[in-house]
């Protein structure tokens, strides 16, 4: 996640680092209190998704996410973005709703036929398999669904709980992502998609 961008964006309203807990860039507006709970979302999301890439590795070594650039959650207005250094809020862009709105409406045969999509998929939430394009093993397929699902969960919670506390409105979501060097794994929560990054950078 180039730092510099962000910092001369003007739809970035909040950036913090994470290391030394130091705001780096707040907008006015922006209540006091939420920022210790940004920190621990970005510090704990972070932290879980390098766990489930690792793991995901280590069981099949398909579709590899490692090393992670940088994740992001987001809802119609706003965007959290982290990686082992920052956690940037800023405003969705056009393009990331696109590729959520993309995602989630297109039937699969036909999103897996796009330009850099390697596979495909849906879940329900409860975690059921639903359908899927790619090249996975029945168990494969059971853990790669288990962490979509895992995540679609996660997700929404701290969205509820993120709106409540910033008194900024991040729910519903609309999606996330998992930005890797090579793939990319993108989420429009139930569907998901995995690129390659190249084709992603596009979006951001």
């Amino acid at each position: 996640m180039n730092f510099e961008d962000f910092l001369q964006n003007p739809d970035t309203l909040f950036i913090l680092d994470k290391e030394s807990k130091k705001v780096l860039l707040s907008l006015e507006g922006l209540p006091k209190d939420h920022e210790r709970f940004i920190h621990s979302m970005g510090l704990i999301n972070y932290n879980i998704v390098l766990l489930e890439a690792e793991g995901w590795k280590y069981i099949s070594g398909k579709y590899d996410l490692l090393p992670i650039d940088f994740c992001g959650v987001s809802s119609e207005n706003y965007s959290i973005l982290f990686d082992d250094k920052y956690t940037v809020l800023i405003k969705t862009s056009q393009k990331l709703k696109d590729l959520y709105g993309n995602i989630k409406n297109k039937p699969l045969d036909k999103l897996f036929l796009e330009k850099g999509v390697e596979a495909t998929g849906s879940v329900s939430e409860f975690g059921d398999i639903l359908d899927y394009k790619g090249d996975f093993t029945d168990e494969e397929i059971k853990i790669f669904d288990s962490i979509i699902n895992t995540n679609d969960v996660l997700f929404k919670l701290q969205a509820e709980m993120l709106s409540m506390i910033s008194g900024l409105i991040w729910y519903p979501l609309v999606g996330w992502f998992i930005k890797g060097e090579n793939i990319t794994l993108c989420s429009s929560l139930g569907k998901w998609a995995v690129t390659d990054s190249n084709t992603f950078k596009c979006y951001i």
